[in-house]
Parts: structure tokens; C-alpha cells; sequence
């Protein structure tokens, strides 16, 4: 009789932008056993800026399928690209699924420290200021439109962009 053999329901997959540092929702990949016999899975793996998760365990029996999902998880941005590679002793093995997609460059805020603390305030002074570092975590340009301060609070800067934030009770 037949042997097994692998189906793949498509040769590539492609995601649209997105943003870096985040995953994309999942992609199917069906893979079936058309043959007439069952078929051992060796090796299921992605490369590039990619991750799988699936149901397929070891074996596939005939007549049956599994799914592979593959999501996207730019780093950098651009184009990525990268493969799922499928390995069996189906006589078509190994098969080879295209992953492509691009990264978006996204702005991020860290701020450090995250928090402040001032000593008690006498009524109507204002403390020694303190320094919060406004860093451009992210892969693009971050534009500022304002910083305040809120409650008893107030926000100075020299002119090298450094901010610091100060305690004023009145």
C-alpha cells in the first residue's frame, strides 16, 4: 500500500506590519496526512523573528491533520523573513513554508526613577528639585508635545531638555 504523505494548506504565510517588541495573533498552518499510512514527525521548527506553537505530536495518523501557529515578533524594524520547516519520513519531507513580515518602529517612554519621594514641605516653600530621566525606549522618534506635573507639584527645565520635578505646598 501507500505510504504516508504530507499536505500543507499553503507555502507562505505573511503578516502585516507590526509594532516591534509585540506578537502578532496566530496563522494557521493545517498539516494533513493524505497518504496511507501514518507518518512520523521529526522537527517542527521556525527561524527568523517567528514562533510556532501546535497540536501535532509525533505521529500523524492517516486521514488525519494537525495545526501549526506561527505569530510574528519583530524586534527591529523592516522586513523580516524567516521559515517553518517541517521534517518527516513522508517521502515529499522536508517541507518549507515562507515567513515573511514587516516590523514597525514604535516610540516607547521609560522613565527613571518611576517614582519620587519628598521629605514634609513647609507651607508655601518648594523643595530642592529632584531629576526624572526621560529616555526614548522605543525603535522611533519620540515627539514630546508636554510634560507637566499635577496636585502640589511642578515641572522646571534647563535648557539642555532636562527635566526635574519639585514639591510646592501652599
Amino acid at each position: 500500500g501507500q505510504g504516508g504523505l504530507l499536505s500543507l494548506s499553503g507555502s507562505t504565510l505573511s503578516f502585516s506590519g507590526q509594532n516591534t517588541g509585540t506578537s502578532s495573533a496566530a496563522k494557521t498552518v493545517t498539516v494533513s496526512n493524505v497518504g496511507g499510512a501514518v507518518v512520523n514527525l521529526a522537527s517542527i521548527v521556525v527561524s527568523g523573528e517567528f514562533s510556532r506553537a501546535t497540536t501535532c505530536e509525533t505521529t500523524l495518523a492517516q486521514g488525519t491533520s494537525c495545526v501549526v501557529n506561527v505569530s510574528f515578533s519583530p524586534i527591529t524594524p523592516g522586513t523580516r523573513s524567516g521559515n517553518l520547516v517541517i521534517t518527516s519520513d513522508s517521502p515529499n519531507s522536508p517541507h518549507t513554508i515562507s515567513l515573511s513580515g514587516t516590523g514597525i518602529a514604535v516610540p516607547g517612554v521609560a522613565l527613571s526613577p518611576s517614582s519620587l519621594s519628598f521629605a514634609n514641605q513647609t507651607q508655601g516653600t518648594s523643595s530642592s528639585p529632584k531629576t526624572v530621566t526621560l529616555s526614548n525606549s522605543g525603535t522611533a522618534t519620540l515627539g514630546l508635545t508636554s510634560i507637566s506635573a499635577s496636585g502640589d507639584f511642578s515641572v522646571t527645565h534647563n535648557r539642555s531638555e532636562e527635566r526635574r520635578v519639585g514639591k510646592s505646598v501652599d
